[in-house]
């Protein structure tokens, strides 16, 4: 009677894992391997405030308003189309209309706008022209990656890079010669994932680059012996 020898092989390493392993139905090399890339910020947000005061509310906004015109205008004027601007939170505070000092108390309002551009060398520009157009202070200037596809995709070239020469290095300690891929699977670090999500939604600005991590998974044929 045949006897069916099954044997294995399992080497495993911080970074990669690779097996062997060799039956009557199957002949393969399996591989994982992993690699780290970065994103860098590819998008400021610059919030602005802009403060006003009026005998009227109507006043008071007509005069921030104006404010908020004149910073876009200029914005656009010497950047074109590298920005959005946006009008955000609105408050405004004041006396009581019968108080004694009614008659001398003002409204006063408080404007944020947000400026967005994927030019971040543009932030310092963006600050001293809003300044200048008569905003009363910047509030928070806020940095995200938007965009990570091109990080990604370089950092899954490098992990399948690796697995293709861990296949090969087994395949040379064990005597066999690799043959072509079966099949591959890739997963991202879901930490890593979520939180290139957050910062996406906004939930989460870093002034960092975004780490990246990818696995591979491959499986590779093991060329039979009678196969020239």
């Amino acid at each position: 009677m045949i006897k069916k020898i099954i044997f294995a092989i399992i080497l495993i390493n911080y970074s990669t894992g690779v097996a062997f392993s060799q039956t009557n139905q199957t002949r393969e090399i399996v591989i994982t391997a992993d690699a780290w890339g970065h994103a860098s910020p590819d998008t400021a947000v610059v919030t602005i405030l802009v403060e006003t005061t009026g005998k009227t509310a109507q006043l008071s906004r007509d005069a921030g308003e104006k404010i908020v015109s004149d910073i876009k205008n200029k914005l656009n004027s010497d950047l074109g189309n590298g920005v959005t601007v946006s009008r955000r939170d609105i408050k405004y505070s004041g006396a009581n209309p019968g108080s004694p000092m009614s008659e001398k108390a003002v409204i006063r309002m408080r404007r944020f706008i947000g400026v967005t551009t994927s030019n971040i060398e543009k932030v310092p520009q963006i600050i001293d022209t809003a300044l200048a157009q008569g905003a009363s202070e910047i509030t928070a200037v806020e940095l995200s990656v938007q965009n990570a596809n091109q990080s990604v995709n370089q950092t899954i070239e490098l992990a399948t890079q690796r697995t293709k020469e861990k296949a090969e290095i087994l395949a040379k300690s064990l005597g066999v010669k690799l043959g072509g891929i079966i099949d591959a699977t890739i997963t991202e670090d879901p930490a890593g994932k979520m939180i290139r999500l957050d910062q996406q939604r906004g939930q989460t600005l870093a002034l960092s680059d975004q780490n990246i991590h990818v696995y591979v998974n491959a499986r590779f044929e093991i060329e039979n012996p009678s196969t020239k």
